[in-house]
């Protein structure tokens, strides 16, 4: 009965977490530090950290008024996700993954007009500039780029700077994917945006409104992208297949390592979303996650940084 025992206690002890809190690399930042950061765009771009948190860029107060109005907002206007709700359209959902445009040129063209007054539709919406204080602190970390944000089609309109997700609590959550794989996977938007930007690693950034009571977590794995990865659909969330064809399980219980964070509200993260597989863990509890975002890379020349979702 003893050696039962001991048997049990060592298998336990022997117990392996996938959590490695120093897997990616970083920078913990408030306000006052961007001078000492003025390139931080470009350090995440050429990999010498893997991303950023700016803590609070926006006030309690500022916070408690966006997540008061997104709330508030008609969820008819806005687009079912499956697992909560986003606005304005993605560019995932005018096109069929390797399946060209569901929608007409002209709609299309419409949509891009559409998003070029998405900044001031959410000024009014929460009261205050979001555009201008997101590219302040953008500016600030752009080695002394221009901030802008693509032409759409044609040159006509333009590509939404951001875009509000919800995620709802007990069915919210972003599947496994990175920014290189959803490029192969909707090669008709990123063909059209590699003639103002260099999309290859690009990077992800959001705004935290509002986190989730549990979970909701930014999980990054221990896995970065090689042409020829692939998945089922960009719509499942498991398992990622390699290059060589084999199945990586990627699943909560797997052995495969990975990092979560959680920024707090009003906090700004960057990070190298392209080559870095990740997804958003199931939200939990009372409280829908809610997020302000998109991507952000530099055009051929790095003269300007383009920021769009």
């Amino acid at each position: 009965m003893l050696k039962f025992f001991q048997s049990k206690k060592k298998e336990k002890e022997e117990a392996v977490s996938n959590i490695q809190e120093d897997l990616f690399s970083w920078k913990y930042l408030d306000v006052s530090d961007l001078d000492q950061y003025s390139d931080a765009i470009k350090d995440i771009f050429d990999k010498k950290y893997d991303g950023i948190i700016i803590r609070e860029i926006f006030s309690e107060g500022e916070i408690s008024s966006m997540k008061n109005a997104i709330e508030r907002m008609d969820r008819e206007k806005m687009v079912s996700t499956g697992v909560g709700h986003s606005y304005p359209r993605l560019f995932a959902q005018l096109v069929r993954p390797n399946d060209g445009f569901s929608n007409s040129r002209e709609s299309i063209k419409s949509y891009f007009e559409d998003c070029e007054q998405w900044p001031m539709e959410l000024e009014s919406l929460i009261g205050f500039d979001f555009k201008k204080r997101l590219e302040d602190v953008f500016m600030k970390l752009s080695g002394g780029r221009k901030i802008d944000t693509p032409l759409g089609f044609d040159g006509e309109g333009r590509y939404p700077n951001s875009s509000i997700r919800m995620n709802h609590p007990g069915q919210g959550f972003i599947m496994t994917h990175c920014g290189n794989y959803f490029q192969q996977e909707f090669p008709e938007f990123y063909e059209h945006l590699e003639t103002e930007v260099n999309v290859k690693d690009q990077l992800s950034y959001f705004v935290t409104v509002n986190p989730a009571e549990i979970g909701g977590e930014l999980t990054l794995f221990d896995l970065i992208w090689e042409p020829g990865q692939t998945k089922t659909t960009a719509r499942h969330d498991n398992p990622v297949f390699l290059a060589d064809g084999s199945e990586l399980d990627v699943s909560e219980n797997s052995n495969l390592k990975r990092q979560k964070v959680k920024p707090g509200p009003g906090d700004l993260l960057i990070f190298s979303g392209g080559p870095i597989w990740h997804k958003v863990e199931l939200v939990e509890g009372s409280e829908e996650r809610i997020t302000i975002g998109g991507f952000l890379s530099f055009t051929n020349d790095m003269s300007t940084i383009k920021y769009w979702t």
